[in-house]
């Protein structure tokens, strides 16, 4: 185990909500100092479907989605979760919760990085 390194707890949504159909984009969650390893813990509420995904970006501006990257968590209803992930080699990420056009959702995002 790599011990010179400690998790990084960030949360990224609380109590957010998401209308049918729509989208939340969180803040920019610097990763440059991150191993690659993350967890995110998700809680959804109400009746919605969600599907969670990253974009990444060098530059801090031009957010892109990456290649060959899935999405972290793909319609999931009303519970709580806990999925591993790789974050890709990008200095940035954003996550995006999309509502998959079920109805409102409200989530709460926290991420661990590593």
């Amino acid at each position: 185990m790599d011990y010179d390194k400690s998790v990084q707890i960030k949360n990224v949504f609380t109590a957010e909500v998401i209308a049918n159909a729509g989208v939340a984009t969180s803040d920019v969650i610097d990763v440059s100092q991150c191993g690659g390893q993350a967890s995110m813990q998700l809680a959804i509420g109400a009746t919605g479907s969600v599907t969670i995904t990253q974009t990444g970006s060098n530059d801090g501006t031009n957010y892109v989605t990456v290649d060959s990257v899935a999405a972290i968590a793909a319609t999931k209803t009303n519970g709580k979760y806990i999925y591993s992930f790789t974050i890709p080699a990008v200095k940035f990420i954003k996550i995006i919760a999309t509502e998959t056009g079920v109805a409102e959702a409200t989530i709460t995002v926290t991420l661990a990085v590593k």
